[in-house]
């Protein structure tokens, strides 16, 4: 099990944070979590009704016209995760 930070945009390593800017830029920021993977056991974590099995990862939830999704980026700001959020 890990432990689950909320993070501020600034936080984001800069490859994801230019990813966001260029590819969702008509998107509100909603939030914004850092998940840090206990490398202690197997046992993973419940986020956007999604078993988390990612090591360390930064979530961002998105809104437009009402719709949200998240996305989930590495620690070197890769794109690992999409989720469409449903209402």
């Amino acid at each position: 099990m890990g432990t689950v930070t909320i993070k501020t945009f600034a936080d984001l390593p800069e490859t994801a944070q230019n990813k966001i800017n260029e590819d969702y830029s008509d998107y509100r920021r909603v939030l914004i979590l850092y998940y840090d993977d206990s490398n202690m056991n197997d046992a993973y974590i419940l986020l956007f009704d999604e078993e988390i099995s990612e090591p360390d990862t930064y979530f961002v939830e998105l809104s437009k016209n009402g719709s949200n999704i998240v996305l989930g980026f590495s620690m070197k700001g890769e794109l690992t995760f999409h989720k469409k959020l449903s209402k």
